[in-house]
């Protein structure tokens, strides 16, 4: 493993811009959404010389490319009060084409069909886009404060993390399974705990999230409609993701402690047993992988 800190500056002469908040990869090009600064820097995948910019987007957030489509499709949250919007991105052109309004703190999107799914993070719904007619179809109400997506198999699947008690009346988490239909809903077993980052375990059967200050399992139980929970690592973590390419099941996991000072990242073995970590930049938090 070669370790590259700073690598867009270093190469580009330049700062990236605050904050870095999701990259993705499409053919032979890297996409940085960066928050505050409200753009989507694009660039060379294997040197990280920059290649344009797409800016005018407001606290930029999630990002997803459709390369079927030919699109990139960003979440901006617009501001901590309004409703947020999706910006359609050609890749081609690097322009914006279209906008859709959703819900509040839009932080989650996936691909269903021709449908595009908008997790509303401060509120209960997902926003339903049709993007053969690029029209808005409503709203699917769910848990409270959706914030993850992940697919097994032919199932798409949706973890809520709750209302905390800082936020209002406080609800716990949920794990819903979206498609194929019916859709079904597991609520946590206490309404104090609060999960985030669903993924799927590379054995490619189970969920694991963060939860509790730590990882946690979670098993939908249809005799119960609940979700159980089995803790397996105690190890504060503020995002975790699979490496999909790598045939040993890693499973990587950053911490950014104080938000001041630079932070790490941790390697994970598929029985959730640190193998590796390396330093990062201050704030690591989102991964993205290429072969």
């Amino acid at each position: 493993m070669t370790l590259v800190q700073d690598v867009f500056s270093t190469v580009n002469d330049r700062p990236l811009g605050n904050i870095a908040q999701r990259m993705g990869i499409w053919g032979t090009s890297g996409l940085i959404v960066v928050n505050n600064a409200g753009k989507v820097e694009w660039v060379n995948r294997a040197d990280f010389r920059l290649m344009g910019t797409t800016s005018g987007l407001e606290l930029p957030s999630a990002l997803l490319i459709d390369s079927s489509r030919g699109l990139a499709y960003v979440t901006e949250w617009v501001s901590f009060t309004d409703h947020g919007r999706v910006a359609l991105i050609d890749l081609n052109s690097r322009q914006i084409i279209q906008r859709f309004t959703v819900g509040h703190f839009p932080n989650a999107l996936a691909l269903q069909g021709n449908r595009l799914l908008v997790a509303n993070g401060d509120e209960n719904t997902l926003t339903e886009i049709d993007l053969d007619s690029r029209s808005v179809l409503g709203t699917i109400d769910v848990g409270d404060r959706p914030n993850s997506f992940i697919r097994r198999g032919n199932e798409l699947w949706l973890l809520c993390g709750g209302t905390p008690s800082w936020a209002g009346v406080e609800t716990p988490g949920s794990l819903w399974k979206i498609a194929p239909e019916p859709v079904l809903a597991y609520n946590l077993p206490s309404a104090t705990q609060h999960p985030a980052d669903l993924c799927l375990h590379p054995d490619g059967q189970r969920f694991f999230a963060r939860l509790d200050g730590g990882l946690s399992l979670l098993i939908p139980n249809d005799s119960t409609n609940r979700t159980d929970v089995q803790s397996v690592t105690t190890r504060s973590l503020y995002h975790v993701s699979v490496d999909p390419f790598d045939l040993r099941g890693r499973i990587y996991g950053t911490d950014a402690g104080n938000f001041q000072s630079n932070g790490m990242v941790y390697v994970y073995d598929p029985s959730f047993v640190v193998v590796d970590s390396f330093m990062a930049g201050v704030g690591p938090g989102f991964i993205a992988y290429s072969r």
